[in-house]
């Protein structure tokens, strides 16, 4: 029986036959025999632990939003200890940008093949989706029906100020904070060229803060909060609705008993029906604000005994985002 390698997920699986294996070299000269521990008729079972799907995605209800223009960018940022440059992970964020994209298909009615699924954003990365500062015209643009389209771009990952300007950032996972107006993203960009594509309406959720600290640990070393060049991250923005996990110098919280940053939980759980508190099937932009703010408020002082103060701007909060059936 011949010995197999696969690879898979990442791990390294060794299949090998059973029972044994003699080598001759083709004068004779030399004999070796392999033997294995199991024979064939012993073979042990190995059981592969196999992932528990995350409580957001198992029971979606059924919904009647239809949404077949929308283009959706969703990026989570988890893995930021591969580069080596002293970020902390980001542990909720990978499960929460999947989370995402399956109740925004499911929810709101965006089509999988209009969605910019991402995790692990570096600059370039970022920079080839919403443009850079000098070149607003990035792949979102080019997906963007001219006044047809609406737009959704949801982050989690991690935020930060400028330590020598005033900003805020998204940080890619190839990102030295010491450096970050060079090697970030910046949010004002991102707000600035959002507001040049054609589209009819503009949905930006940013699970993230821009403290300079995080749930895995502060993000600048040796320097004092007191350096950090803070600006808000929260803007009122042309035909756009901004929904941000933090208040200006907030800690976005883990909910690490559901896997989850404790504001994309309770955001998902909210567009699920949750704030639906008149009971008539439709979720408009302030009863899921005040389901979440609600919610995230409370969790966070009870967990962790922090203040967490999630924000929403938007010009008329009645639309409705949700049918549900």
């Amino acid at each position: 029986m011949i010995h197999k390698l696969a690879i898979a997920m990442g791990m390294l699986i060794l299949l090998t036959g059973c029972g044994k294996y003699e080598y001759r070299d083709p004068v004779g000269s030399v004999k070796i025999n392999y033997s294995q521990v199991a024979s064939s008729t012993h073979k042990k079972k190995t059981k592969v632990k196999q992932k528990s799907a995350s409580e957001l995605v198992k029971n979606i209800p059924d919904a009647n939003t239809k949404s077949p223009e929308t283009i959706a960018v969703i990026i989570g940022n988890k893995n930021y200890s591969r580069y080596n440059s002293g970020i902390p992970d980001v542990n909720f964020a990978a499960s929460d940008a999947a989370a995402v994209k399956q109740n925004f298909i499911q929810l709101l009615g965006i089509l999988p093949e209009n969605i910019i699924y991402l995790e692990d954003a570096t600059q370039a990365n970022m920079i080839s989706i919403f443009g850079s500062e000098k070149n607003y015209k990035g792949k979102l643009y080019n997906w963007v029906k001219p006044n047809v389209s609406k737009v959704i771009v949801y982050y989690s990952g991690h935020g930060a100020p400028s330590l020598n300007k005033k900003g805020a950032y998204l940080v890619p996972v190839d990102a030295s904070v010491s450096y970050i107006s060079e090697t970030g993203y910046s949010v004002d960009t991102l707000y600035k060229n959002l507001g040049k594509i054609p589209s009819v309406q503009n949905f930006v959720i940013l699970d993230a803060c821009f403290s300079g600290d995080s749930g895995g640990g502060a993000l600048f070393k040796n320097v004092s909060p007191a350096l950090y060049k803070t600006s808000s991250h929260i803007k009122n923005l042309k035909k756009s609705y901004l929904i941000s996990s933090t208040s200006v110098g907030e800690l976005s919280n883990w909910y690490p008993k559901m896997k989850h940053s404790l504001f994309t939980y309770y955001f998902i759980k909210g567009l699920q029906g949750e704030a639906d508190t008149n009971k008539d099937k439709d979720i408009t932009m302030l009863e899921l604000q005040n389901y979440v703010q609600s919610q995230v408020s409370y969790r966070a002082r009870r967990l962790n005994g922090m203040e967490q103060h999630p924000v929403f701007v938007a010009d008329n909060k009645s639309n409705v985002i949700v049918y549900l059936k």
